[in-house]
């Protein structure tokens, strides 16, 4: 793994809701949160939410929901292996509300870690 989306993401934790760039991307986030609603709930079991997680990524046609980069693009441009444990963190997630554990799609972790900044959650 390239060390680029790790700095990032550390970046995005350090500056906090200054580390997302520009008002397009805040108006993607919003975009997302306004039209990203499953009404499923994120399970408690790791292998369930792997299994949800595959299943809306390919219902999205392998494509992060909030930028739209593919599973496959967002691999190659940091070097990413999701099979590999340290790799898996910085690769796609459940998105889900964290006050109501609303599953909202599956987002690349730079999308989800914006999400996380700009919720404040």
């Amino acid at each position: 793994m390239t060390s680029s989306i790790k700095a990032e993401l550390d970046f995005m934790f350090e500056h906090g809701k200054e580390g997302i760039a520009s008002d397009s991307q805040l108006e993607t986030l919003r975009a997302y949160l306004l039209t990203h609603h499953t009404g499923m709930k994120r399970p408690a079991n790791p292998k369930g939410r792997r299994s949800i997680r595959l299943k809306l990524l390919a219902n999205q046609n392998d494509k992060c929901a909030c930028c739209g980069i593919t599973h496959q693009d967002y691999h190659s441009k940091y070097q990413l292996d999701c099979s590999r444990q340290e790799d898996a963190k910085y690769c796609f997630v459940l998105e889900h509300d964290h006050k109501t554990d609303e599953i909202r799609g599956v987002t690349c972790a730079k999308c989800n870690m914006e999400l996380w900044y700009y919720l404040g959650e």
